[in-house]
């Protein structure tokens, strides 16, 4: 295999390739972007994002729905049409957030240059925190639809003060 560096010049390159990554590399898989990245051990990796087309169901051919809910003390409710129900409990991250929070005042409360310093590093560890979490429970609630033969997901969030009559 061979691309360009940055010295635009064409170099080839042996890849070690994992068995279970060879069907990747044919068709109908089509190839997206890729970046070498230098890891923690000193190699380099070749990281390679490939994509397929999957033709769209048609919501009038779907027969099992799943809603999702939005919250605070459980950040996500699941639960399919035939009565299946999964929840992502969300009280250990809403103390995390406390936490930062916390910090996030006493440090402003300092106002010095130090203090300023720790609080861009402490929202740069909280985003990654959540979008790390964020992550990990949508890749659980599309496994639970696939378990679950689900073919629409609905998304929706839940207010405190809107009621429903």
């Amino acid at each position: 295999m061979s691309i360009t560096t940055f010295s635009h010049v064409r170099k080839t390159y042996k890849i070690c390739n994992y068995l279970r990554a060879n069907q990747f590399f044919h068709f109908p898989w089509k190839y997206e972007a890729s970046k070498a990245v230098k890891h923690k051990d000193c190699d380099y990796y070749f990281h390679l994002t490939v994509s397929q087309e999957l033709p769209d169901k048609k919501i009038e051919e779907a027969s099992t729905f799943m809603g999702v809910d939005l919250g605070i003390n459980f950040l996500v409710v699941a639960s399919t049409t035939d009565k299946k129900c999964k929840f992502f409990a969300g009280r250990e991250i809403k103390n995390k957030r406390n936490v930062y929070k916390n910090m996030r005042v006493r440090l402003q409360s300092k106002g010095t240059l130090l203090a300023k310093r720790m609080i861009k590093h402490l929202a740069g560890k909280e985003k990654r925190l959540m979008t790390d979490v964020n992550h990990c429970i949508s890749k659980a609630i599309v496994k639970f639809a696939v378990e679950n033969g689900v073919y629409v997901i609905g998304l929706r969030r839940l207010n405190r003060n809107k009621r429903l009559n």
